[in-house]
């Protein structure tokens, strides 16, 4: 089984595209009650309404989404397994319509990547996050992996007056309304010092 185009498709739906087939490969059994299907694989879950069925509520999708999203987000705390997780840098999420960009820092590497926001409720789901490579300290470097952990599955948007919360089966994000970060310089490897040349 194939996907059809992907011509012109952003990171995040590629990659829900991906789960979709994958899902339909993997299925094993399934589940017809009334009008509706219901295939399984595993945990997965694939479901389906038969034409002329009458219409579940209409997802947040595209033009429809809520717009108070909309604009820069600045990461005000990161947890992880329920604690906080010490964060340095600034990092930012911003939304214009279902398009999510990200970028900044929350331990010593730049980080950028973009999403999708789909569903109701409203979910997150980023594609693959890119990232400079220096060795960070311990603490920094925990940061990271906890952030980048998050990042991999979809993640529920709730939204209480200026504070957003982005929540995952690895954690929690938690953002205020405020402007973008300014961009993070990329990392450039610096050359060890030479003893001056003698003549």
């Amino acid at each position: 089984m194939q996907g059809g185009s992907s011509q012109n498709c952003p990171d995040a739906a590629l990659s829900l595209r991906e789960d979709y087939l994958t899902l339909l490969r993997a299925t094993t059994r399934y589940d017809l009650s009334g009008d509706t299907l219901t295939l399984i694989a595993g945990k997965g879950r694939l479901t389906f309404r038969a034409p002329g069925a009458s219409a579940p509520a209409p997802m947040n999708t595209g033009a429809s989404m809520n717009t108070s999203l909309n604009g820069a987000w600045t990461a005000l705390r990161l947890s992880a397994a329920g604690r906080d997780v010490p964060t340095s840098g600034l990092m930012s999420v911003t939304f214009d319509g279902p398009k999510v960009t990200l970028g900044g820092s929350v331990g010593c590497n730049a980080l950028r990547g973009t999403g999708a926001l789909l569903g109701s409720p409203a979910r997150v789901t980023f594609g693959p996050v890119s990232s400079t490579r220096m060795a960070c300290p311990p603490a920094q470097a925990k940061a990271e992996t906890a952030l980048l952990s998050l990042l991999r599955a979809p993640l529920t948007v709730t939204q209480a007056g200026s504070t957003l919360t982005l929540s995952g089966a690895a954690g929690t994000l938690t953002l205020t309304r405020g402007p973008q970060p300014a961009a993070t310089p990329t990392p450039t490897p610096t050359a060890p010092d030479r003893p001056p040349r003698t003549p």
